[in-house]
């Protein structure tokens, strides 16, 4: 598999669960990684304040959570490889500590 199917495989993965993660906060009413557990009710914050779920949502919400922490910046680094990937093979030409400036045309002002 090449470094392109990777990294576009990266993406689509950060980008699946960061869709799945705002849905699920969204019907949830909020999500659990600040939640807390009280006495055996599991509570999700919602905006200021806390809104009880079972623990079934709760889990998954705050599993939910962890896994975004994960893999939206890998989507992000996946992204970012996929551009420099793209720009080598174009040819672009960056301002790399090697790069000559000396060819451009003076600026001619009034």
């Amino acid at each position: 598999m090449s470094v392109r199917t990777l990294c576009k495989l990266g993406i689509a993965v950060g980008l699946a669960n960061y869709v799945l993660y705002a849905a699920a906060s969204f019907l949830a009413g909020g999500d659990a990684l600040h939640g807390q557990i009280v006495s055996g009710h599991y509570l999700i914050q919602a905006g200021r304040g806390f809104v009880e779920v079972s623990r079934t949502l709760f889990l998954f919400s705050r599993w939910e959570a962890y896994g975004l922490l994960t893999t939206f910046p890998l989507g992000l680094l996946c992204a970012s490889l996929l551009s420099v990937s793209r720009q080598r093979e174009h040819g672009a030409v960056g301002l790399g500590p090697d790069a000559d400036c000396t060819a451009a045309a003076p600026h001619v002002g009034r």
